[in-house]
């Protein structure tokens, strides 16, 4: 496979990693967090809706494995 210096790549594994922790936790997986940046990636990935159904939005906590 050959990729240009341009092009942008992701890689999303199909089983997830969670870890203990929040679900923002989770989904800046040791990033600084940077609110713009933050919303974005919710937006993009659809999460909105998701985090409305948690009692905490996205500061809802999660153990190993998501329990």
């Amino acid at each position: 496979m050959e990729v240009s210096s341009r092009s942008h790549i992701a890689y999303a594994e199909q089983n997830p990693l969670i870890i203990s922790g929040t679900v923002r936790s989770n989904i800046l997986f040791g990033e600084q967090y940077s609110e713009s940046r933050y919303k974005n990636v919710v937006k993009s990935c659809a999460l909105e809706d998701d985090f409305k159904q948690l009692s905490n939005g996205d500061m809802t906590k999660l153990g190993e494995m998501g329990i």
